[in-house]
């Protein structure tokens, strides 16, 4: 095989991922609207999501499949700091989607957050609907939590 023809299948081979990838891309759903409720003890929170560039989003084929990562932060402080919340959890659509799924949730109210620790807390977070229209659900903890009634939404 000469140069020529390896040149031509290394370019081949270059276009097709960079063809993969733009489909890829094109499948990731970005949200920038919604928010998150829960109450810590008496008090209720409602947080909206951020409107950062790319923090929530849904990537993978269509469905709502794939690696769901939302982020959501407040507005102005209520107390020291300013609430915020975010998780990221492996999807396959609808369901209820166990510590298995979870890889990463952090919920912070105060000077000091709380961290999922999956060895140690055991959470659930249930998708109620996920397609490219928004995602919304439901977030329980059967170990002690500062949180309790936790709900979500978030749509492009």
């Amino acid at each position: 095989m000469t140069r020529f023809s390896w040149t031509l299948r290394s370019c081949g081979l270059a276009l097709s991922l960079v063809a993969g990838l733009a489909v890829l891309k094109a499948e990731m759903t970005k949200f920038t609207h919604g928010e998150m409720q829960f109450k810590v003890g008496a008090e209720q929170y409602q947080i909206p999501l951020s409107r950062l560039a790319d923090a929530s989003y849904l990537s993978g084929p269509g469905g709502g499949k794939g690696l769901l990562g939302l982020v959501y932060t407040g507005v102005k402080p209520q107390g020291p700091v300013t609430p915020n919340a975010r998780f990221a959890v492996n999807i396959n659509g609808p369901g209820k989607y166990d510590k298995s799924a979870i890889m990463n949730f952090v919920v912070q109210t105060g000077i000091r957050g709380w961290n999922f620790t999956r060895n140690k807390d055991d959470c659930a977070i249930n998708i109620i609907r996920a397609d490219t229209s928004g995602v919304e659900g439901t977030v329980t903890c059967t170990t002690p939590v500062p949180f309790s009634e936790m709900k979500f939404n978030a749509k492009p």
